[in-house]
């Protein structure tokens, strides 16, 4: 069975980020739409659904391609950010920041209050509490 899908699945685009997005940009509407009760949000949730099954298995690979690509571009700032986050909360003897310079991700002890800092990077100065 699982080579038979393989075999239906080969020349089809697959999962990407954008897919993953709006699958779960759809669960998190159909959710709110238990507690709200508002046909707009599962309408909303229905077309998110039902466009990441189209992309998924749509033949027109370079076009899907290139929709996720311009996904990652318009998303890039927030991920970056996401990805501060995500570390900082692993680390708790250090707090990370990005630098609105440059985007690089900045470690710097926790704790130490309202202190500034420099971007091994760029050398941008920007102040933050640790």
């Amino acid at each position: 069975m699982r080579e038979k899908f393989a075999r239906w699945m080969s020349g089809r685009y697959g999962n990407d980020h954008l897919n993953n997005t709006l699958i779960w940009t759809s669960l998190i509407l159909l959710v709110l739409d238990i507690f709200v009760k508002n046909s707009v949000l599962s309408l909303i949730a229905y077309i998110c659904w039902g466009f990441s099954i189209y992309r998924m298995f749509s033949k027109k690979i370079y076009q899907r391609n290139n929709e996720n690509q311009w996904f990652l571009a318009k998303t890039k700032k927030i991920r970056h950010q996401i990805s501060a986050i995500g570390k900082g909360m692993n680390d708790k003897q250090n707090k990370y920041f990005v630098c609105p310079q440059c985007g690089q991700i900045v470690r710097v002890p926790a704790g130490r209050g309202k202190i500034e800092i420099t971007c091994p990077s760029c050398r941008n100065h920007f102040d933050r509490k640790s």
